[in-house]
């Protein structure tokens, strides 16, 4: 069987004869039911095979390990904070002595933590006339007035380097405790205000506190005037 084919181009205009071959027929129409069969290329089938894409790409970036982007708060690793600015508010101190001064007073002398990377600014002994704070036994907490001046940057040297993060030559950057460095603070004590402190002894446990108060302003009042 023969099918006679008429096509008319638009330059051309004799008439052409195309002869398809029987087998070629059947080829064709066989094409065109399993396509019709399965759908073809319809807009629906495409937006499927689209969705599944979506959500195989979601599936797998939900369980990507590598992506450190879906760690909660991460914009807190690049937060700058100030140094000690987790570390406790109390300390522990160690008595050293006790001497009489005039009746019911006592001028008594203990060691306290001052290191920067232990001891947040906001709670060191900055500035005379601060009022330090400290228990004992972990009784109530007394304000007691400091005879010593405040500690000098020198004994922070080591500490105020490790805050930086910096790293000694051919040293490798671990993680490591925090520097602790001890130094001597005086208070004076009156019996009636602070006994236990008053009568306090080798074998008491003392903690030291946030140093309260702003100090003496020496700048702006007329001590200075004298000098200048």
């Amino acid at each position: 069987m023969q099918i006679h084919l008429s096509q008319h181009g638009p330059a051309v205009h004799r008439h052409r004869t195309q002869i398809l071959h029987p087998e070629t027929l059947h080829s064709s129409r066989a094409f065109v039911q399993r396509k019709a069969f399965s759908g073809g290329d319809s807009s629906s089938s495409v937006a499927g095979r689209r969705v599944q894409q979506a959500a195989a790409a979601a599936s797998s970036a939900a369980i990507d390990d590598e992506d450190l982007m879906q760690f909660p708060d991460r914009w807190k690793w690049y937060e700058a904070k100030f140094s000690a600015d987790d570390m406790p508010d109390w300390n522990p101190g160690r008595f050293i002595s006790s001497t009489q001064q005039a009746p019911h007073w006592k001028l008594v002398t203990f060691e306290a933590e001052i290191s920067r990377q232990r001891v947040p600014l906001r709670n060191a002994y900055k500035a005379a006339g601060q009022m330090a704070v400290v228990r004992v036994n972990g009784g109530e907490a007394r304000h007691l007035h400091v005879a010593s001046p405040p500690h000098p940057e020198s004994l922070n040297t080591e500490a105020l380097f490790l805050c930086k993060g910096d790293i000694f030559a051919g040293e490798t950057k671990t993680q490591k405790e925090p520097t602790s460095v001890m130094a001597e603070v005086q208070v004076l004590v009156n019996s009636k205000e602070a006994p236990e402190v008053y009568n306090m002894g080798p074998d008491d446990l003392i903690s030291v506190g946030p140093f309260q108060g702003t100090g003496l302003d020496l700048r702006s009042g007329g001590v200075l005037a004298a000098f200048r």
